[in-house]
């Protein structure tokens, strides 16, 4: 073989070489920017879910003592209400308040129950806490999908079945 086949195929060689390399180093870049990306939406979830649950407590310590009417007032003064995130307000099974005077009227034959089905399927963020003093039960939904989108994280990319929660407070003690 002559000098100058020996250095193509050399060539060529170092070619496929570094070709592999080079896909290997991209796959390895993909793993690592996925693998984060979930890490970044699970604490972005967790924050979250924390936050909420910090709001329902307060939320349910101002609601001691309360009347049904006064405790609606507090909710709709309270909680920001979007097709996202929205409040409810619970005695047993039956539905005391939810989102809105509106959403509570055409609701008003559902059940806690049927409530806590729904949201989960709605696979949400939620977070509850007793009323002291009495049967009543506040909580918060947010949808995960709207949470991750305003944190910048796109939902697509990162999806994974598990429910957390949490938002900011305007909640003042």
């Amino acid at each position: 073989m002559s000098r100058k086949a020996e250095k193509n195929k050399t060539y060529r060689g170092r070619v496929v070489a570094a070709f592999a390399v080079v896909l290997f180093m991209i796959a390895l870049e993909t793993i690592y920017y996925v693998y984060h990306m979930k890490t970044n939406r699970d604490n972005i979830l967790s924050a979250y879910k924390d936050d909420q649950l910090q709001t329902v407590s307060i939320l349910a310590e101002r609601l001691e003592g309360l009347s049904e009417k006064d405790m609606e007032s507090v909710i709709n003064e309270v909680v920001d209400v979007s097709g996202s995130e929205w409040a409810f307000l619970i005695e047993e099974d039956d539905i005391m308040f939810i989102k809105d005077a509106a959403t509570t009227a055409e609701l008003s034959n559902m059940t806690a129950s049927g409530l806590d089905e729904y949201m989960s399927e709605q696979k949400g963020i939620v977070s509850m806490a007793s009323v002291a003093g009495s049967d009543y039960v506040i909580g918060m939904f947010a949808d995960r999908s709207y949470v991750l989108s305003a944190y910048g994280v796109n939902y697509r990319i990162c999806r994974q079945d598990r429910t957390y929660g949490q938002k900011g407070s305007k909640i003042r003690t």
